[in-house]
C-alpha cells in the first residue's frame, strides 16, 4: 500500500500561515476576476481596497454598483456587516470572507444582503450565532441559526455554539 505523508512537523502557527496565504490568494484572484470578467462587455469594475480597510473589510465594487465582501481584518468580537458601503449596498459575502477569523463571535447581516456563500464562516471557531435583519426577503436566522428566506433550508451552523440544536421542520 502507498502513503503519502507530509515532511516535518506542520505546527499551528505554520498551518495558519498557508491558510492566511490561501485566503489572500483567493481574495485576490476573486478581484482580479471581478475586474477581468466585465471587460469583455465593456463595463468596468472599482476596486477600492482603501475604503474598505476603514470599515474592516476587504470588497469589490460589481458593475452593477453593489458591493461583495470579500474579507474581514477587524478585531473580532459582535461584527456588524454594513448594508451599504460609499453608498452602494453590499449584497454577497464570498466564499470565505471570513475564514480562520477565530476572534469573529457573531455576525449580525443586514437585509440588503442577498446571498451568503456556503464558506463564509469556514473554521470560525469561535463564532456562536448569526443574525439576519428580520426584514430580509432573502435570508433568515432562527436563534443564531442561518437558514434560508423561509426558514426551511439551513445555511451555516456556527461552529463555535455549544450545545443541542434542533433543526425546525422543513
Amino acid at each position: 500500500a502507498w502513503e503519502f505523508r507530509l515532511p516535518g512537523p506542520f505546527d499551528q502557527q505554520y498551518i495558519h500561515d498557508i491558510h492566511e496565504s490561501l485566503r489572500w490568494m483567493f481574495n485576490f484572484l476573486l478581484a482580479l476576476l471581478l475586474l477581468l470578467a466585465p471587460m469583455a462587455s465593456g463595463a468596468s469594475v472599482t476596486i477600492d481596497p482603501v475604503t474598505a480597510q476603514a470599515h474592516d473589510f476587504s470588497y469589490v465594487t460589481t458593475p452593477q454598483g453593489t458591493i461583495y465582501i470579500t474579507g474581514y481584518d477587524g478585531p473580532g468580537g459582535a461584527v456588524i456587516i454594513p448594508s451599504t458601503i460609499n453608498s452602494l449596498p453590499v449584497t454577497l459575502i464570498v466564499d470565505q470572507a471570513f475564514s480562520g477569523r477565530d476572534t469573529v463571535t457573531s455576525v449580525n447581516i443586514p437585509n440588503s444582503v442577498i446571498e451568503i456563500q456556503w464558506r463564509a464562516f469556514q473554521v470560525c471557531t469561535n463564532l456562536s450565532a448569526i443574525t439576519v435583519d428580520p426584514l430580509s426577503p432573502y435570508l433568515s436566522s432562527l436563534d443564531g441559526v442561518l437558514f434560508n428566506w423561509n426558514g426551511k433550508g439551513l445555511l451555516q451552523y456556527p461552529v463555535g455554539r455549544t450545545g443541542g440544536y434542533a433543526v425546525p421542520d422543513g
